[in-house]
């Protein structure tokens, strides 16, 4: 960049300028969903209309809550958190997601996630440590949020008839997957199989 066009030297600084500002904006964008200090982004879980609800989360990042909440709504082909929406049928929903009793019609009558990942105190909020969970329901529709290492134990209370696993519809992930808490906002997996 010389001087002797002024005309043509502002207008590389303009230039400059400009992708400074959107590199700037760029990165304000991606942390100003953050949760602020002492908050967490959570996933409502009510099986029963006006029932016990189960917290999950808390997540720092408002993509990565709403990341699982999606899966929890409904279930994908692996494809879309390798792809995204690239092309669009990798993200088609193929039934009930993580979220719905086994045996649970498609679609059904009572929406049992929240609609969207909902900011709440960290220090009120029951919640979990980063890790690999799994859902169970009681026979009463009573929600339990357990890590995997209790997984033994909640698989006998479910052949012994005294509740439920959730169940997720899709062929590349057969049987109860577990999911992702805490973790996330920079496009980790939400999902693993049993």
């Amino acid at each position: 960049m010389t001087f002797g066009n002024f005309r043509e030297d502002w207008r590389t600084v303009i230039i400059l300028l400009a992708v400074l500002a959107m590199i700037l904006l760029w990165r304000h964008e991606a942390h100003a969903q953050d949760a602020p200090d002492g908050m967490g982004y959570y996933i409502e879980i009510q099986p029963v209309a006006n029932g016990p609800t189960a917290y999950i989360g808390p997540w720092k990042s408002l993509a990565a809550a709403r990341d699982v909440d999606g899966s929890m709504l409904y279930s994908h082909p692996l494809a879309c958190h390798i792809t995204g929406p690239h092309p669009p049928s990798n993200c088609r929903n193929t039934g009930n997601g993580i979220a719905y009793p086994a045996g649970q019609p498609y679609l059904p009558a009572h929406q049992i996630p929240s609609s969207d990942a909902v900011l709440l105190p960290t220090a009120t909020t029951p919640g979990q440590a980063p890790g690999w969970y799994r859902l169970y329901y009681a026979n009463d529709g009573t929600p339990t949020v357990f890590p995997r290492a209790q997984n033994r134990k909640y698989r006998a209370l479910v052949l012994s008839h005294q509740g439920t696993f959730t169940e997720y519809k899709n062929v590349g992930c057969p049987g109860w997957p577990f999911f992702l808490v805490g973790k996330g906002g920079d496009g980790a997996g939400d999902g693993a199989c049993d």
